[in-house]
């Protein structure tokens, strides 16, 4: 077939019916030069229908012989009756039988195999036009009939001699006689009609017309008399029934009351003149032509849509208004109207302005004909759309920067059925919920394969109906692969001229990673509560263990080793120090233990502790380590890295009854963007990563998220403090550091430790040496608000020779020094005091004593001292519970120190 240019139309849907895929391909290629859309293509009886019934095209191209039980005539038949589509016949054979069988289905066209391009485009239009012809004459009819039923006016039948048979309820009115009333009686009895002038009587219509068998007129002047004696003037008129051979059986008899005709003609009057006027000043522009198209009439709005004058168009024709590309298109298109004496509507033309500049018409006409039925041209109005066309081009921009940012749209933009289909979703939807295309996802369910719970959809549907929107409403999805997604919808119900919903619109937010974020940080925000909590409770426990073990210390002291008490008083002493270590452990999970940083070799401190590890897990456990070649160096507390491994240790054990082996591994990692933002923790640069690996019980999801909680244990009472883990969490935290934990029920358990890597090289540390504990001749001052332990201290110093002076708080520490200044070698000062905290009577104190020899101690976690602004410097410090032995040491270590010119009360250690 030849390739044309395609001419300019709508796009009309076509389905193709053909069992050859060749000719019905090379029909689909003819049908797109044409311009036309192909909404489907069938190969057989069966399918076509189906087609149909799905794409509901414009028009069906139906080959007649056609593969399988139904052939195209059948499927045309059910095609017309069902869905009331045009169908064109393609056939290559034109017998009489064939033709025939075809013909019942009453087809809007024929083409015979082979066919040119214009054929099949004539054929398709043809066709086009028909079906909506006839859809015109049905409205018609429809509208006649209607009309009909709804007339105003009076009826009356009579039989042939003239005795009522019908009374239409307008009539009933008139006469004041109800049918059932009046029929079988004459008419001039119930139709009572005298003459408005003389007042005689006048003459049945009935006898006249049954007389002379003619349509004849009521008499001017005629008056209705009703049954109850109201006389209304009338007009109207009757004429002869026939029957089929043209015998008069009866005469049907309209008419109405005169005044309300008198009235219409008066409206009637009026609305000429209205009718008059508004031709001339309409906006629209009413014109008529000829046969030939010239001009035969034109209002004089013409001036003010083309600037021409009536007389100016009077004569020529719409084409030499035009320019020329486009009087051709146009003249074509009437001259096609005018063979086949056709309306046209919604022509839109461009014409030339008398100016020069272009204007858009739209125009509408209608052929008009002589008494004999002859073509005399065409009467119509032009509206002026410049402006409108001019608004439709700016609305396409506009839906093109729209479909531009909905295709662009990080977040889901969707519109979707009540039912739970999506008509339409941008390229983030596909992406979101993890589909190949957006064809894909169009077909799924949303409530069964997107909602995680189903019932979630249909809360979603009562609150979006009831209210028409919801904003921000958070919804549990999941993608095709299963993963769950939180998301959040705003959406709008879409309603229909009866407000029934038709659809929902709106954008769908992926908010799985801030939900995440959320909970992460409501559990810091816990842990960090908890944390405080331990903060405080191990002060208290601080000051009553430093009396505890103090008293215990000074009555061993005192007692022969033969002693038989002696035993209690170890067993004192040791669950003393326990209640210690577990005070330890809470300051280490709340990140507040005093801690002593040093660069150190990660590597070194795993060898160390390997020894200590294999005693602790025993035989069945097989402890692999595998460290990296690689340098870690990391600032940190070498015995608190080994407390973190013993405790991870200890754990695996707990959690492999059965043995296995244990792995132990060191790296070097670097935490890039990316990674903190999948594993929402962490700051970029390069790490030590230690990994410690069991193959024992594993953990569910809900136990990993407990299991660094202070006091939570799986463990059986009395087998565990739950003080381990949390112990680990708060020592890698004040570290810098970061724990992570992966597990899976019966798959065993890794944790990762995360430590920054410094630059400086690890110091070699050496052996502590134990010296003999000293005696003193000092007077020390002890400043100390619970007297429990301002009481212990003053015993063990006094039994080492020094002298003691007390004070209760911090004012009165500044009280007694003044008092003593000159006697005072040492301040022992509690940090947080009544009245002036430790800091605050060492600085007033300094003013008098710049070299005074100062020692802290405190049972208060480390960050609450450095808010009181002790910490911020170096300085002596010991923290409680107090060891006498310790005790003794450190005095005896300031006062050495300051007996050696270093400064008194700060030092270069903690």
């Amino acid at each position: 077939m030849r390739k044309g240019a395609k001419t300019t139309m709508a796009k009309t849907q076509i389905l193709i019916v053909e069992d050859e895929s060749i000719v019905a391909k090379d029909i689909q290629n003819t049908l797109k030069i044409l311009g036309y859309a192909v909404s489907a293509v069938a190969s057989s009886g069966e399918e076509a229908v189906k087609k149909a019934a799905e794409t509901q095209p414009d028009l069906v191209l139906m080959d007649i012989v056609l593969e399988g039980d139904m052939n195209g005539v059948e499927a045309a038949a059910q095609i017309r009756a069902r869905f009331d589509i045009p169908v064109v016949y393609l056939t290559a054979y034109a017998d009489d039988e064939t033709l025939q069988r075809a013909k019942i289905t009453e087809p809007y066209g024929y083409i015979l195999k082979p066919f040119q391009e214009r054929e099949l485009h004539t054929a398709i239009e043809m066709g086009l036009y028909k079906h909506k012809m006839e859809r015109k004459l049905k409205e018609s009819e429809q509208w006649l009939a209607t009309t009909l039923k709804s007339i105003g006016d009076a009826v009356m039948a009579t039989d042939s001699q003239g005795c009522v048979i019908f009374m239409n309820p307008v009539a009933e009115t008139l006469t004041g006689w109800k049918q059932e009333e009046a029929v079988g009686n004459p008419l001039k009895e119930v139709f009572n009609i005298i003459n408005e002038e003389t007042g005689k009587r006048a003459e049945d219509p009935a006898t006249r017309v049954l007389r002379e068998g003619i349509v004849i007129g009521l008499a001017n002047h005629t008056v209705l008399i009703a049954k109850d004696g109201t006389k209304r003037p009338i007009d109207d008129s009757g004429a002869p029934i026939r029957d089929d051979k043209g015998n008069i059986m009866g005469v049907v008899l309209v008419f109405c009351d005169i005044s309300a005709r008198k009235r219409a003609e008066e409206a009637l009057r009026r609305s000429e003149r209205k009718f008059k006027d508004l031709t001339e000043t309409t906006t629209d522009w009413v014109w008529e032509v000829d046969a030939q198209a010239v001009y035969t009439y034109a209002s004089p709005k013409i001036e003010d849509l083309l600037g021409y004058g009536v007389s100016e168009v009077l004569g020529k024709t719409p084409f030499d208004l035009m320019p020329e590309e486009e009087a051709e298109k146009v003249r074509k298109f009437f001259n096609e109207k005018v063979i086949n004496k056709e309306p046209f509507h919604g022509l839109e033309n461009v014409n030339r302005h008398k100016d020069g500049h272009l204007v858009v018409l739209e125009t509408n006409g209608i052929p008009i004909f002589d008494e004999k039925g002859q073509l005399k041209g065409y009467r119509g109005i032009d509206r002026d759309i410049t402006e409108r066309k001019r608004a439709e081009k700016a609305l396409l921009e506009s839906e093109k920067k729209y479909r531009i940012l909905f295709e662009e749209s990080k977040d889901v933009v969707f519109i979707s059925t009540p039912e739970g289909k999506f008509l339409d979703i941008n390229p983030a939807g596909v992406d979101l919920f993890g589909y190949c295309s957006k064809e894909e996802l169009l077909k799924v369910s949303i409530a069964k394969d997107l909602y995680f719970s189903p019932e979630n959809r249909e809360i979603y549907q009562r609150r979006l109906e009831q209210n028409g929107f919801v904003k921000d409403y958070e919804i549990d999805m999941k993608r095709k692969d299963g993963e769950k997604l939180v998301v959040l919808v705003t959406s709008t119900a879409v309603r229909d001229e009866k407000g029934a919903v038709v659809a929902y619109r709106g954008m769908i937010r992926d908010v799985t990673e801030h939900k995440k974020l959320e909970q992460q940080l409501l559990h810091a925000q816990k842990m960090e509560a908890v944390g405080q909590l331990a903060g405080g409770v191990a002060h208290d426990f601080n000051n009553i263990l430093t009396a505890t073990i103090g008293c215990g210390n000074l009555l061993k002291m005192k007692m022969e080793e033969d002693d038989p008490l002696r035993t209690y008083v170890d067993q004192i002493l040791t669950s003393s120090e326990r209640a210690a270590s577990l005070t330890q452990s809470l300051l280490a999970f709340s990140r507040k233990q005093i801690l002593n940083p040093q660069p150190v070799k990660l590597n070194k401190i795993v060898k160390s502790v390997e020894k200590l590890l294999l005693r602790v897990i025993g035989e069945e456990i097989q402890l692999k380590t595998m460290l990296t070649d690689k340098d870690l160096t990391v600032m940190a507390d070498s015995g608190q890295i080994e407390q973190v491994l013993m405790n991870l240790a200890t754990n695996a054990r707990d959690a492999m009854p059965k043995g296995g082996p244990l792995i132990i591994e060191t790296e070097l990692v670097k935490l890039s963007n990316g990674y903190i933002k999948t594993h929402v923790y962490g700051k970029p640069g390069i790490y030590a990563l230690v990994s410690v690996t069991d193959t024992g019980l594993g953990m569910d999801e809900k136990t990993k998220g407990r299991i660094f909680e202070p006091f939570f244990t799986t463990k059986e009472v009395g087998k565990g403090t739950g003080l381990g883990l949390a112990t680990v969490y708060g020592i890698i935290k004040q570290h810098s550091g970061y724990i992570d934990v992966y597990s899976e029920l019966g798959k065993g358990t890794t944790f990762k430790i995360y430590l920054p890597v410094i630059k400086s090289e690890a110091e070699e540390t050496k052996p502590e040496v134990i010296a003999p504990l000293k005696n003193g001749t000092e007077t020390v001052l002890i400043a100390e608000d619970e007297t429990g332990v301002r009481r212990l201290i003053k015993a063990m110093l006094e039994e080492f020779g020094y002298t003691i002076i007390e004070a209760v708080d911090g004012q009165d520490a500044i009280d007694k020094f003044m008092e003593n200044k000159d006697r005072i070698q040492l301040l022992i000062l509690d940090v947080i005091m009544p009245r002036r905290n430790g800091k605050e009577a060492y600085e007033e104190i300094k003013k008098v004593r710049p070299d005074i020899k100062a020692l802290f101690t405190s049972g208060y976690a480390a960050d609450i001292i450095h808010e009181k602004g002790i910490l911020g410097e170096k300085i002596n410090f010991i923290s409680k519970p107090i060891l006498p032995t310790e005790l003794l040491k450190k005095v005896r270590e300031v006062l050495d120190k300051c007996a050696n010119k270093q400064p008194c009360g700060f030092s270069r250690e903690n």
